[in-house]
């Protein structure tokens, strides 16, 4: 399982890639970026990321979790890794592996 630390802010779970900070978004059903990449890397899998043809989004966006916000992992990327787990007390994000269900505050698997 690769685990990644965990960013909390205004009710988003926030993971860092490549310095570049996005949402964990289980409602959403692909990842995007608000600002031209084309890929992400967790762990040593690398996924394709959508741009996101809404004009200014990624800003305001950035402006609801005060702190820039360069897109959102969305559930083709969580379902590519086989599971994500969140846990808020501990302060990461786990992806791929098994997961314990009820270990993390919340466990998705796929």
């Amino acid at each position: 399982m690769t685990e990644l630390p965990l960013i909390k802010s205004e009710g988003h779970f926030i993971i860092t890639l490549g310095g570049e900070n996005y949402i964990i978004d289980t409602g959403s059903p692909v990842s995007c970026s608000f600002y031209g990449q084309n890929e992400v890397e967790i762990g040593d899998r690398r996924f394709d990321v959508h741009p996101l043809p809404l004009e200014n989004v990624g800003d305001k966006i950035s402006e609801l979790v005060h702190m820039p916000i360069a897109g959102l992992i969305g559930l083709d990327i969580m379902d590519g890794l086989g599971c994500i787990e969140i846990s808020e007390e501990e302060g990461y994000v786990g992806f791929g592996g098994e997961t314990d269900i009820g270990f993390g505050d919340y466990s998705f698997p796929f």
